[in-house]
């Protein structure tokens, strides 16, 4: 073998080896950036469920606001512990019965039951319910016009439930005129916030 071929082949041999280092660094260099893009990847994944949590905790805050908010206006709308009392709400359905000429026949108001376990519970909450339940007659108008009244009153009074019969055969008023009386058993309630220190 020549000197030149020799040299050539030298020549060849060390060109081979530094395009074998450098495909080698290329290579390492490309799965090193495959690593980097998937890491990326994980994190972008990892920032989307971030951001999607930052923003339910935005609208739950801003929900938590508006409840603040319709909270204090109820609050406002509820008689005060001294006045949400049964006498006082059969006081209140007397004086609507009067102006309507809804004629109440009678009156229970209902205890709170249920004992030891009844009172834990409603030490929880400082909203309580005053409850009462009437039966009356009247007519259909006079029974309108006296939950209209009731409906209408400053103070929240809530009809939980009424049940009306009527007879089968009409009735005449004073005027002659054909009525149908209604018998009404009607439940009524309040709420009274007394915060209590809370």
């Amino acid at each position: 073998m020549t000197k030149e071929t020799k040299a050539t082949a030298i020549a060849a041999g060390i060109v081979a080896l530094i395009s074998l280092g450098f495909g080698y660094v290329i290579n390492d260099e490309l799965d090193t950036k495959a690593v980097r893009e998937a890491e990326k990847a994980t994190l972008e994944g990892e920032i989307d469920v971030l951001e999607k949590k930052v923003a339910t905790i935005d609208a739950l805050t801003q929900e938590l606001e508006n409840l603040k908010a319709n909270f204090s206006q109820y609050i406002k709308i509820l008689p005060s512990p001294e006045i949400a009392t049964h006498e006082r709400l059969m006081d209140l359905v007397q004086e609507k019965s009067g102006r309507t000429s809804f004629q109440i026949e009678k009156f229970d108001f209902r205890q709170q039951a249920g004992g030891a376990a009844a009172a834990a519970r409603r030490a929880k909450t400082a909203f309580q319910e005053v409850e009462i339940t009437l039966n009356a007659k009247g007519t259909f108008e006079q029974f309108l016009r006296f939950l209209n009244s009731l409906e209408r009153h400053e103070s929240f009074v809530r009809v939980n439930s009424f049940t009306c019969t009527a007879p089968t055969t009409p009735a005449t008023d004073e005027q002659g005129k054909v009525i149908y009386p209604l018998t009404v058993a009607l439940n009524i309630s309040t709420f009274r916030y007394d915060s209590g220190g809370r």
